[in-house]
């Protein structure tokens, strides 16, 4: 908790936000703020049926205190963390008679891997569904509190829609199998089950009701089904394919290192116990749900995560009690080795790379600290070879360790990368815009990036390529944001503003300046050949 407490907010503060995700959430909070509207969450202006309303009412009450600000969202992503990691404890605790002592190995498992700090760093609905579903396995273990059940499960439901009926179906209809109190009395837990999904669904209906009466009937009929929809729809890379199974196995960093705990896990024999029963119930649907649902992926995995943790911290207290995994040869020496080949490529490899003709500019930065970063690294190797051979002291150390190297390399990429994703700049030409009754349109999606640092009151149009024309001419004194992958000489092409973002360019176009007739260049521009375009502009992407 203490290394969370410290660590973590400096992370957050180091860059602001980042699109699309964070801005994302920030904008639909802004125009339900701004538009008094706290029923229906808002997004460039049209009521969104993918979008739950808790996240946005955790914001919004921050916001009611201390004004309208991006400091609330981000500590409110802190304490959500420190929520999940207490509520994960306590169901080591409570799920499966575990002692004190072994269950607190489940937060210093947890707090070591990159996925909790990719949804922690994140403003989204994702951790938040991670604590609710995780408040709800906690309900169920042990003697079931039914009512807390019920609670979590509506938290969930106003987090994430009904996708978080898919955390916790398996477990209630599997509940004999692996929970004691539903072994004794099946049919008293299976009606209770009832009771209490019928009474979540009902809280969640009765907000779904109000939201749809607000909504119009348009919304009314997508509220159900679009965040699934849109869950499922999402594009990227899924469990079934090895460069995701490759990307999970680096998040699950640096546990999938420690030989302990593969010792642990493959040597497990007998039947499988009350803790491992649970874990097949909650994990195996989660993964499905990664699978099937790629927008869902991060929470997926994160929400079931603590459960698989509690069956691994119990192979290794079984391991422990055996008195196995002792010697040196099971130590977390692969771990030492990686940071050692950390530190020795960002001392030699790196500058290395700098010296050659036209490197990167962030790559120079970088070779210019590689050696003290370096130092770091080889540093944290050593003190992982130097470890006691306790499982709970590695355990501890390597976590502190883990933790710490993923502080660093976020604040490499707050130093490096993330200046290059900063919406802010440009937010502030627009807010200026926008006082000035300038109306603003977009090339392509636009994902609420703008909306709230910009305070944008009105909601921001969505053109193709092929009508710039068209809404330059219908509106002349506005501007038209563009993403591009040519921008470097834009601002001398009459663009307003013009700066990396990502990958490509975020680039501000006067409208005026399409209504002029001038040559063609290099200057990235979004109309297509045929179209008019500003002087020294091109005309083409």
């Amino acid at each position: 908790m203490a290394l969370w407490l410290v660590v973590v907010p400096i992370a957050l503060f180091q860059h602001s936000p980042l699109p699309w995700a964070s801005t994302r959430t920030l904008g639909i909070a802004w125009e339900m703020w701004n538009q008094n509207q706290f029923l229906v969450p808002l997004s460039n202006g049209r009521p969104d049926p993918s979008a739950m309303p808790l996240m946005f009412w955790l914001v919004h009450a921050g916001w009611a205190v201390a004004g309208v600000n991006d400091v609330w969202p981000r500590l409110l992503q802190a304490a959500l963390g420190l929520c999940w990691l207490a509520l994960s404890a306590a169901l080591a605790r409570r799920g499966a008679s575990t002692s004190g002592a072994v269950a607190q190995w489940v937060p210093w498992m947890l707090v070591a891997m990159a996925l909790p700090h990719l949804a922690v760093l994140q403003i989204t609905e994702d951790l938040l569904t991670a604590v609710c579903a995780v408040g709800a396995f906690y309900a169920l273990s042990g003697r079931p509190a039914w009512c807390a059940f019920v609670l979590a499960l509506s938290a969930g439901l106003l987090a994430t829609g009904p996708l978080m009926l898919g955390y916790v179906a398996v477990p209630l209809l599997l509940g004999p199998w692996w929970n004691a109190a539903a072994q004794e009395d099946s049919r008293r837990w299976y009606r209770r089950a009832r009771l209490s999904v019928v009474c979540a669904l009902g809280l969640f209906l009765a907000w779904a009701g109000s939201a749809g009466a607000v909504g119009g009937a348009g919304y009314r009929l997508r509220l159900m089904t679009a965040e699934i929809a849109q869950t499922v729809a999402d594009t990227g890379p899924t469990l079934q394919s090895p460069a995701f199974a490759a990307v999970l196995a680096a998040l699950l960093f640096p546990w999938m290192l420690w030989p302990r705990l593969w010792r642990a896990v493959l040597s497990a024999r007998g039947t499988p116990g009350s803790a491992h029963r649970f874990a097949v119930a909650v994990v195996a649907p989660g993964l499905v749900m990664a699978v099937v649902a790629p927008g869902a992926q991060l929470r997926s995995v994160v929400a079931v995560l603590p459960v698989a943790c509690i069956a691994l911290v119990h192979a290794l207290a079984h391991q422990d009690a055996q008195g196995g995994g002792r010697r040196r040869a099971w130590g977390p020496w692969p771990i030492a080795v990686l940071l050692g080949a950390a530190g020795i490529s960002l001392a030699w490899l790196v500058p290395l790379l700098a010296s050659r003709p036209a490197p990167p500019a962030w790559l120079q930065d970088l070779a210019s600290h590689g050696a003290g970063l370096g130092m770091i690294f080889a540093v944290f190797g050593v003190l992982l070879l130097a470890l006691p051979r306790g499982t709970g002291a590695q355990m501890r150390t390597i976590a502190t360790v883990a933790f710490l190297s993923l502080a660093v390399c976020h604040g490499l990429f707050a130093w490096l990368f993330a200046p290059f994703l900063d919406v802010r700049p440009a937010a502030e030409l627009l807010a200026r815009a926008a006082r000035a009754g300038q109306p603003v349109a977009q090339v392509g999606r636009y994902r609420e990036e703008l909306h709230f640092y910009a305070r944008l009151q009105q909601p921001v149009a969505e053109i193709a390529e092929t009508e710039v024309l068209e809404w330059a001419r219908a509106h002349p004194t506005g501007l038209l944001v563009h993403r591009t992958p040519r921008g470097a000489d834009a601002l001398g092409a009459g663009a307003l503003y013009a700066r990396p973002f990502g990958r490509h360019w975020m680039v501000v176009w006067p409208a005026a300046s399409f209504l002029t007739p001038a040559p063609a260049t290099t200057a990235a521009h979004p109309v297509g050949a045929a179209a008019v375009s500003p002087a020294g502009a091109s005309v083409g992407l």
